[in-house]
């Protein structure tokens, strides 16, 4: 099976983008297809050869996508970076019909392709219900019976946003409101076509600081917090090496720089 992936960031995160990605072909089967779909502002020889080195793990296919932040002018407020926006431009930056879309701050602990292989053919997107949902659909006045998702891992129907124009109606959303986040505009937009994905498989590390962040899901959210098959840091671990939840992240840069 062909899976194709993308992560999005600045040239500075590209490090960590690699590392997610170790954390993937370690875990993979070796008999399916890695394509990764890399966005960033700025590719210098350098940054590509972060993940060419991966091959020591195992080949994969790299396409390199460049992206001009001033695309973005208008529709990012100051205080978000700029870089977990790029997926907003998967439709027209390439000519795939699905895609997994990953944040940087990510290892994957399992094989990957049971996510990917979610059949999304009726949606636009499929993702895992936010830790904060309860408080975070009131901001784009979600009903009570709806679920406000985290768009850090976004299993995305590229067939669907271009026939549906997505992609142009979440940025003239976005420029055209002084609050809405990517995230939050991409539940908007996508209201009512999002699947809805188990905990698994974006397991915010550490969930343990919060308090009943899924209250209706208390045995799957345990199960998941013993046996996680996508880990989502809140915590950059680069940014605590000596914590605990940091040593998983750890072990899958070491297969790169060792």
């Amino acid at each position: 099976m062909r899976i194709n992936i993308s992560l999005g960031a600045t040239e500075d995160w590209l490090e960590y983008s690699s590392v997610t990605i170790a954390s993937i072909l370690k875990n993979s089967n070796p008999e399916d297809e890695y394509h990764f779909y890399l966005i960033c502002n700025n590719f210098s020889e350098d940054s590509k050869n972060l993940f060419f080195r991966l091959n020591k793990i195992r080949t994969a296919e790299y396409h390199f996508l460049l992206v001009n932040d001033a695309d973005f002018d208008g529709a990012i407020h100051d205080w978000l970076g700029v870089s977990s926006s790029y997926r907003l431009k998967l439709s027209s930056l390439t000519d795939i019909d699905k895609v997994l879309y990953l944040d940087s701050d990510i290892i994957v602990k399992k094989d990957i392709s049971k996510l990917y292989s979610y059949n999304i053919e009726e949606y636009y997107t499929a993702m895992v219900e936010d830790k904060c949902s309860k408080i975070m659909k009131t901001r784009i006045k979600l009903k009570p019976d709806e679920t406000f998702f985290n768009a850090g891992v976004t299993l995305m129907n590229l067939k669907a946003f271009r026939e549906n124009n997505l992609e142009e109606i979440i940025f003239d959303k976005l420029r055209k409101s002084t609050f809405y986040t990517d995230q939050d505009v991409i539940n908007d937009v996508c209201r009512g076509k999002i699947l809805s994905l188990p905990i698994e498989w974006n397991c915010v590390e550490p969930m343990i600081a919060f308090c009943t962040p899924y209250p209706q899901r208390t045995i799957e959210l345990i199960d998941s917090q013993n046996d996680p098959s996508l880990i989502h840091y809140s915590k950059k671990p680069w940014e605590n090496l000596n914590e605990n939840f940091a040593k998983e992240w750890i072990k899958y840069r070491d297969l790169i720089t060792n």
